[in-house]
């Protein structure tokens, strides 16, 4: 794999640069805490302020996912243009004190202001921490190390359940979301007064003007290559995003396990199995990558692969113990596409554009992803259970779960063209 000169990491010391490393992934992991924080006080909050499930449903999704969403491209511009610690630092104390401000809502259209606060603030997260990674660390661990700062995510995921659950045991549900949100703050600034933003690398000093906004959307979807890396990403974070969302179900409606064993059981195991398809990801693109740029798309395109059986056994055996175990395997090698998918977009992106281009890719991943698996996956096993249609006596969930291979193999095919679109790359 050749390196461009200008594209090698910032001469730092490995220190420096694991510090760096491990603020991005507690600033990741308070991040992923807020996002959760309604789901996972869900029940005190319905009971104190009268909610419905839809409302309930509106918090934890629409309101927050439009606009972290649609706000991450602008976020991401600004991060290239006024610095990437800057925006980071203040869109983490904006998710942050929104997501505190919950705390004292008295009604729902208070808490909806507020989630729709996180999401904006959210969605200057990811982005600009791609592109200090890209500063700090070499293409050639990139993977590896952006599959590190996802860890984040499942990490994020355990701690907040554990906090959360007991601070609304023996607090309430409002100082729990007060408290877990506090962090946030807390280590945004610690990163701002430790870290200096680092320079872009020469190739963003050269003289070259930076993109405008629009001019970073058309060249970004105008590049085959980074448009299809998008759009495979957004198949693949498809089914991940369905089976995140339904599986508890179809566990507990189908397969007949408890609540109690739902949360002893599914929240650790999800949990492991997604971070370390979330690292493995990242590590073999790194390892692999050295024999050809195609592995960038063949480490994802063979997750996906493996998934399709193990999803089919574990919607198909009689015993929720074996379907869950089954189903750890799906769930982290879909989850293995998003580090080589990112670190590719990073290494081929303009240095002075990482951000805006990672946000770029973050836009489709999630709209796809997060907008439609979930809503797919509920309207194929409504339909189902109208036309009374089950095949092998299969449930309507289990339909509409089943439903998903197609599109693996779609997100597999595209996958393989971009293998053969990256073999054909000689630098990035």
């Amino acid at each position: 794999m050749a390196i461009k000169a200008e594209d090698a990491a910032l001469p730092v010391s490995n220190a420096k640069r694991n510090y760096v490393m491990v603020m991005l992934v507690i600033i990741y992991m308070c991040n992923t805490i807020d996002r959760h924080a309604i789901s996972l006080l869900a029940e005190p909050i319905r009971a104190d302020l009268g909610l419905s499930d839809m409302q309930l449903g509106m918090l934890s999704g629409l309101a927050f996912a439009l606009f972290y969403t649609f706000f991450g491209i602008p976020a991401g511009w600004l991060a290239d243009r006024f610095g990437r610690l800057r925006i980071l630092t203040i869109c983490a104390v904006i998710w942050s004190a929104f997501s505190a401000m919950g705390g004292f809502a008295a009604n729902y259209w208070q808490l909806a202001v507020s989630r729709m606060g996180v999401g904006v603030g959210e969605a200057g997260g990811s982005a600009p921490s791609y592109s200090l990674i890209s500063s700090f660390f070499p293409p050639e661990k990139r993977g590896n190390v952006i599959g590190i700062f996802h860890l984040g995510s499942p990490i994020g995921t355990l701690v907040g359940s554990v906090l959360c659950a007991w601070i609304a045991t023996h607090y309430g549900w409002r100082a729990a979301l007060i408290t877990i949100s506090l962090p946030g703050i807390i280590f945004a600034l610690i990163l701002w007064a430790s870290v200096k933003e680092p320079p872009l690398e020469k190739a963003a000093q050269s003289g070259v003007a930076a993109e405008g906004l629009w001019q970073s959307v058309k060249n970004y979807f105008g590049n085959p290559l980074l448009r299809n890396l998008a759009i495979a990403a957004g198949l693949s974070s498809f089914t991940s995003f369905a089976i995140g969302a339904w599986l508890p179900a179809f566990l507990m409606r189908v397969q007949g396990m408890s609540l109690q064993a739902m949360g002893a059981y599914f929240g650790f195991t999800y949990a492991v199995a997604f971070g370390v398809g979330l690292w493995g990801g990242g590590y073999l693109a790194d390892r692999l990558v050295k024999r050809g740029l195609a592995y960038y798309a063949l480490v994802p395109m063979a997750g996906l692969l493996l998934a399709i059986p193990f999803i089919i056994a574990g919607l198909l055996v009689q015993n929720w113990a074996w379907s869950l175990a089954l189903f750890a395997v799906p769930i982290a090698s879909i989850g293995m596409f998003l580090a080589p998918a990112v670190a590719c977009v990073q290494n081929v992106s303009p240095a002075q554009s990482r951000s805006v281009y990672g946000a770029l890719f973050l836009f489709v991943n999630n709209l796809v992803g997060g907008g439609l698996g979930p809503v797919y996956t509920g309207q194929v096993s409504d339909m189902a259970a109208e036309m009374g249609y089950a095949p092998m006596g299969m449930e309507p969930l289990t339909v509409g779960l089943m439903a998903c291979i197609p599109i693996l193999l779609l997100a597999s095919w595209m996958q393989w063209r971009n293998a053969l679109r990256l073999n054909q790359m000689k630098i990035l």
